[in-house]
């Protein structure tokens, strides 16, 4: 684990898990693949076609196992896919049930006084002016 994860809250991921790069897929023309021939080797028909045939037998063993690497590969990327949806499907719920406490706890009863503009203390001068005064008057008395 790296060193996000220590100072981390718990139960909390700090980032989803990235996903794994797919492999390159081998290409019949790459220079691997391809003898380097010398003045005999094209000269003699039956050289070059065995030459061919080596790098050839090197192209399919090499795709076999890109095949075999690729498929893993998108495995693995699906199940870190789901985990990640998962992961935030949760965090959603949490998020959600947060929101949810977070409104019930700052929704004001008609006759608590309202912290921060509301109070005669931060703004003396704020409800004293008539149509401020009217405003709060009918959010309270209407329940808005």
């Amino acid at each position: 684990m790296g060193s996000d994860d220590a100072t981390a809250v718990p139960g909390v991921k700090a980032r989803p898990r990235q996903f794994l790069e797919l492999p390159l897929e081998p290409q019949i023309g790459d220079p691997a693949y391809s003898e380097s021939q010398g003045y005999v080797t094209r000269l003699i028909p039956l050289l070059k076609k065995r030459a061919e045939e080596a790098g050839r037998k090197r192209y399919d063993a090499d795709y076999t196992k890109w095949k075999e690497r690729l498929t893993a590969a998108e495995k693995t990327n699906e199940r870190i896919y789901a985990e990640n949806l998962r992961d935030f499907e949760e965090w959603k719920q949490r998020a959600e049930a947060f929101e949810k406490a977070r409104r019930i706890t700052m929704r004001p009863s008609r006759k608590q006084e309202l912290p921060g503009i509301h109070s005669t203390r931060s703004c003396p001068g704020l409800l004293r002016s008539r149509p401020f005064a009217l405003t709060v008057s009918r959010v309270f008395s209407e329940g808005i």
